[in-house]
This record gives structure tokens, C-alpha cells and sequence, in this order.
């Protein structure tokens, strides 16, 4: 469905791989951009990336914070901030995994009341 959207809209020039039912990579569009990243854009809500400077101080003080993703509360990621780049952050959970999430999401303090992204 995507990639008749996209062909509709020449916005590719080759077709996605697919193997058993999953997409092995999004092509480039015309312009250069990658598709998956426009993807991506197109399903943020609008919150500002978090600074450097807050996540030196999560990391430092080693406070359990919150990343909330979605409005579901289930799908919420609780753990300490480890280390982080341009787009990523990396959270170790409380059973020692550690999750890799996009700087965009809502990041706050797991003891502070939840700020849904849906309102």
C-alpha cells in the first residue's frame, strides 16, 4: 500500500524488496532522501529533541526516567540514560537490557505524573 503511494507520487525509482511478507529496506527517493526517514518524520508528534545537557544530567545523577513513545502507558521504556548520539539514546532497563530509542520521544523523570504525547 505505502509503495503504491509512493509510486503514485514518483517519489521512487525502484521497487521495495520484499521477502516473506517484510520489507528488506526502504529505496531512495528522488531527491535523495531516504524513505524510511520520511517515514519516520511523518510520525512525529511535534516534541523537541532533548538537549545534551539534560541527558548529562540524567546520566549523571543516575534518576530512573521515562520515555514515553505512544498513549499507551504499557508501552512507556523506564530505566537510567547510558549514553546517547545525534538521534539516539541508549536506556538500560531495570533487568539489565538495554534499549536503543529516537531522541524525539518524551523523555521526564519516572516519579513525575505521565505527559501523554496524544494530548
Amino acid at each position: 500500500m505505502l509503495h503504491r503511494l509512493l509510486k503514485a507520487f514518483k517519489m521512487i525509482e525502484v521497487p521495495l524488496v520484499r521477502r516473506r511478507g517484510f520489507f528488506l529496506h526502504f529505496p531512495k527517493a528522488k531527491d535523495g532522501r531516504d524513505l524510511q526517514l520520511l517515514y519516520n518524520d511523518s510520525q512525529e508528534v511535534g516534541y523537541p529533541m532533548i538537549s545534551d545537557e539534560l541527558l548529562d544530567q540524567y546520566r549523571l545523577s543516575g534518576e530512573k526516567i521515562r520515555v514515553v513513545r505512544d498513549g499507551l502507558p504499557e508501552n512507556d521504556v523506564r530505566g537510567i540514560v547510558v549514553a546517547w548520539d545525534d538521534t539516539h539514546v541508549l536506556i538500560r532497563k531495570p533487568n539489565r537490557n538495554v534499549v536503543k530509542l529516537d531522541r524525539n520521544y518524551i523523555y521526564q523523570p519516572a516519579k513525575e505524573p505521565r505527559i501523554s504525547p496524544v494530548d
